[in-house]
């Protein structure tokens, strides 16, 4: 089994870890951190630092080649890949910035359906378990992926939303119920609790900062108040109603105003 020096290693953004289990090589750790707090993956002592992409795991070529058991891993690794570049498309590599024990350079990276398809191209010893372990990393984060999906937020973070929707109408002296009105048509949610996790900190900014509504003020011209008039036969509840919310007028009468 060949292990990754540690002179080798390129710096990590940081230090969280998540290593797979020394009996169990193919798998991630029961315990360990969700994976968009983890920084390094381990595959059999080897080191991949993680790149997040939207969420998504990427590693660093040099380092995957390492795991391959290759002997000259910035080379056989850009030879690799080049030679079945037509089988990569921008989903599986790209080539980023990214600070290195070098300094930062322009490195290339693979997601997980890249890293599973360089296993598949390798001819090394350990290819095959390589392939297995990336299909049980693509495998744990598409779990967690929908367990944080399906997760709802907790009692302290629906406090503190309504916290913020009580000085959101203190700041704009709108009813606590048109806040709410408003909140849970912008999430698509019927109460403060069905908010999913994943987007606490979105409905917490839009409560600080969101615009009072908008006032509405009746458009009627002075011809609509005069064809009312005439029309309602001192009916004064309809012209009132039609004054103070000309969207409630019957059709009939908005297209015989229209019309006229």
């Amino acid at each position: 089994m060949l292990t990754m020096p540690n002179s080798h290693k390129e710096n990590a953004p940081t230090a969280a870890t998540v290593e797979a289990s020394n009996t169990k090589p193919n798998h991630l750790r029961k315990d360990s951190a969700m994976h968009h707090n983890a920084t390094v993956l381990v595959f059999q002592q080897h080191h991949l630092d993680i790149t997040d992409i939207h969420g998504e795991p990427w590693l660093r070529g040099r380092q995957i080649a390492y795991a391959l058991g290759y002997q000259n891993p910035a080379q056989d690794i850009k030879n690799l890949y080049e030679r079945n570049a037509d089988e990569f498309d921008d989903s599986m590599t790209q080539v980023v910035e990214l600070d290195t024990a070098g300094g930062r350079q322009s490195t290339r990276i693979f997601s997980l359906r890249g890293c599973h398809l360089l296993g598949m191209l390798a001819r090394t010893e350990p290819a095959k378990a390589f392939r297995r372990w990336v299909l049980d990393v693509l495998a744990d984060y598409a779990e967690r992926g929908r367990r944080a999906a399906s997760a709802k937020i907790t009692a302290n973070q629906a406090y503190q939303l309504r916290q913020a929707a009580a000085l959101l109408a203190e700041r704009t002296a709108e009813p606590p119920q048109s806040v709410y009105a408003r909140f849970f048509r912008a999430f698509a949610i019927r109460q403060t609790g069905d908010l999913p996790a994943t987007r606490f900190d979105e409905a917490l900014e839009w409560l600080r900062h969101a615009a009072p509504p908008a006032a509405w003020h009746p458009q009627l011209t002075p011809d609509d108040v005069r064809y009312l008039r005439e029309q309602g036969a001192g009916d004064t509840k309809l012209l009132n109603i039609a004054i103070k919310n000309r969207h409630l007028l019957p059709p009939a009468i908005l297209l015989t105003t229209q019309e006229g």
